[in-house]
C-alpha cells in the first residue's frame, strides 16, 4: 500500500472522529496537510493494478468530504454572523457617540 494514501485515509478518519466539535484551526491544518499529500500523490505514476487496489480507499475518503465541507460551511456561517454582530454593534456605537459630540458648550444663564 502507498504510505501517502494510507496517511490521507488516517488523516481523514482522525478529522471525522471529532468533526462536530473541531474548530477552524483544526480544519485549516487538515486541509493544508491534505493538500500536501495530494500533491505528493499527483507526482507519482500509478499502474492500473495499483489504481484498482487504491480505488476503494480513495472512494471512502471522498465520501467523507461532504461532511467535512458541511462543517466548514457551518463554521463560515458562524464567522459571518459574528462579523455581522460586530459591525452592527460598531455602527450603533458610532451613531450614539456622534449624536452627543463632546465639543458642545453649555452656558449657565442663572443670575
Amino acid at each position: 500500500m502507498d504510505k501517502h494514501i494510507l496517511e490521507l485515509d488516517r488523516l481523514t478518519d482522525a478529522i471525522m472522529a471529532n468533526l462536530a466539535s473541531c474548530e477552524y484551526e483544526e480544519l485549516e491544518a487538515f486541509v493544508h496537510r491534505r493538500g500536501e499529500l495530494i500533491s505528493l500523490l499527483l507526482q507519482k505514476n500509478y499502474s492500473a493494478d495499483q489504481l484498482t487496489l487504491y480505488h476503494p480507499i480513495i472512494a471512502g475518503i471522498l465520501e467523507k468530504d461532504t461532511a467535512i465541507r458541511e462543517r466548514m460551511s457551518r463554521l463560515k456561517q458562524e464567522a459571518e454572523q459574528g462579523m455581522a454582530k460586530l459591525t452592527s454593534a460598531r455602527m450603533q456605537k458610532n451613531a450614539y457617540e456622534s449624536a452627543y459630540a463632546s465639543d458642545s458648550v453649555f452656558f449657565n444663564q442663572r443670575k
